[in-house]
């Protein structure tokens, strides 16, 4: 045996995981966890972010409210790419086999809103594309929240904007609260 062959045959261990609250299954499954389970979490390649908003885009043309379940499928859709094993970037998670359709079945809009989200906040943690900011960025920050420059954003890059503002947020509050408790 090659040692490209062993190589090949190991589990190659995904970015990150994630712990999923009971919370986040759909009531109607009979089958749903009653205890916090972990999957683990991808980065989506470009390949795979065009075809999950593909398909979003063709679902929401057959649906009664377009705008609303192109919001839900690609959010949905998203995940279903970027969910794995937790051990194995390379494997399904056992609770979604068939994760394109499982996530519109076992998943409460939350829910799948729960992974997307921590999905988002893991390519930002770990991809050589986003910098870390520096002082003056910082400062350039807080003049374009203090003059609108969210509000002048459309609807995709406000919510993007606001997630990851949020992520900012949480972070510091944290680090507050722990700095609070020590003191």
């Amino acid at each position: 045996m090659k040692l490209t062959d062993i190589q090949d045959s190991l589990a190659k261990t995904p970015p990150g995981t994630l712990s999923l609250p009971p919370e986040v299954w759909a009531t109607t499954w009979d089958e749903r966890p009653t205890e916090p389970v972990v999957v683990g979490l991808r980065l989506l390649s470009e390949y795979d972010r065009r075809e999950a908003l593909k398909q979003a885009r063709s679902n929401a043309a057959k649906s009664e409210r377009p705008e609303e379940s192109f919001d839900d499928a690609a959010v949905r859709l998203l995940v279903a790419v970027g969910i794995c094993d937790p051990n194995d970037a390379t494997a399904t998670s056992s609770l979604f086999p068939y994760p394109h359709d499982q996530v519109f079945l076992l998943l409460t809009e939350s829910g799948a809103r729960y992974i997307f989200d921590a999905m988002q906040k893991l390519e930002v943690e770990i991809s050589p594309r986003f910098l870390e900011a520096d002082a003056d960025d910082i400062v350039e920050l807080v003049e374009m929240l203090a003059s609108g420059g969210v509000e002048a954003l459309d609807d995709q890059d406000r919510g993007a904007a606001l997630r990851h503002l949020r992520y900012v947020f949480d972070i510091l509050a944290e680090a507050q609260t722990d700095a609070s408790s020590v003191a």
